[in-house]
């Protein structure tokens, strides 16, 4: 059996030479102009499903000759569960662009697609060609490709080791002449590309799964759907009272008390006017130089909080009336 390699070699040998001894010119009897070398570059298609294969022709003009040949490879992680479709072109007259199947080779998959070419471009649909003119200095698209399966999936279109050994890297021929540039693009992500917990783009760090708070007194954590690690044996705190000795006597120390439930320890926090005895952060506390107002607690622990507001009044001390 005739590996697909051998193949691909023979059908460029089959198409190029030929065309070499053929003599190339515009339906207007112009020479065509071949361009010195034609880039390539894989990018995101209209949605997340799709990829685009695009050429870029640099020279001095356009071109509407023979695209004799085009040999491309696509390869991504053989594990992602994506597959590569086959593409539509941008013109089946010139070629369906049919890719070979996939190859995997040290856990990466690799599939090639081909065209080939015996019609003018610049030929009119109804006599089998295109009815274009290649544009010079600009991206055209020769192929969208579809992609299945997979989750934020990364394809990279160009050459490497195995694509050298197996006459898969990249290749174009023009009137039977090469013109190969250069791929420049990088990795082009497709497939579901959200953001998980941790920002990474298709991640497993999702709401509902296990993660780490860091804290070594806390366990089963998972994500939240707003993306908080959570110890979900853990139960928020939740305020049942709160008690003050209010009305007092300025020059009287004003007694505040706050009663909270929830998965311990729980941190307690007072703010207002005035010094806290023994500390701002006891859930009992005496407050000297009050002042009327609203006193504000926090009881939090590992997994929330919850506050409260305790308007307290201080009216002035009497004073004595001394008559004579």
């Amino acid at each position: 059996m005739k590996k697909i390699p051998d193949i691909v070699s023979r059908l460029k040998k089959a198409f190029v030479l030929p065309m070499a001894l053929l003599s190339f010119g515009s339906a207007q009897g112009q020479p065509d102009v071949v361009p010195s070398s034609v880039d390539l570059r894989l990018v995101p298609g209209a949605d997340s499903a799709h990829l685009v294969m695009q050429i870029k022709v640099h020279g001095t003009a356009g071109f509407g000759g023979i695209l004799s040949a085009l040999t491309a490879t696509i390869r991504y992680d053989a594990s992602s569960g994506a597959a590569l479709g086959v593409p539509a072109s941008f013109c089946t007259a010139w070629s369906s662009f049919t890719p070979s199947p996939t190859v995997v080779n040290n856990g990466t998959a690799y599939r090639t697609y081909n065209g080939f070419g015996l019609s003018r471009l610049d030929d009119p649909p109804q006599d089998g060609g295109c009815g274009l003119v290649l544009p010079l200095e600009t991206w055209f698209t020769v192929a969208t490709i579809p992609m299945t399966g997979g989750s934020c999936t990364a394809f990279i279109l160009g050459n490497d080791a195995y694509t050298q050994q197996t006459n898969r890297s990249y290749y174009i021929s023009m009137n039977g002449h090469d013109v190969t540039g250069v791929v420049t693009s990088g990795p082009v992500n497709a497939g579901p590309c959200t953001e998980d917990c941790l920002g990474v783009p298709g991640g497993t760090a999702l709401p509902g799964t296990p993660c780490d708070d860091g804290n070594p007194n806390t366990t089963g954590e998972t994500w939240t759907v707003d993306c908080q690690c959570v110890d979900q044996s853990c139960t928020p705190p939740s305020i049942s009272t709160t008690s003050s000795n209010s009305p007092v006597c300025s020059g009287n120390a004003l007694q505040l008390s706050v009663s909270a439930t929830g998965t311990g320890p729980l941190f307690h926090a007072w703010s207002g006017t005035g010094s806290f005895s023994p500390n701002p952060n006891a859930p009992n506390v005496a407050v000297t130089g009050a002042a009327s107002g609203n006193y504000q607690v926090t009881v939090s622990n590992a997994c929330g909080y919850a506050s409260a507001v305790v308007p307290v009044t201080v009216t002035p001390a009497p004073s004595a009336t001394i008559a004579y």
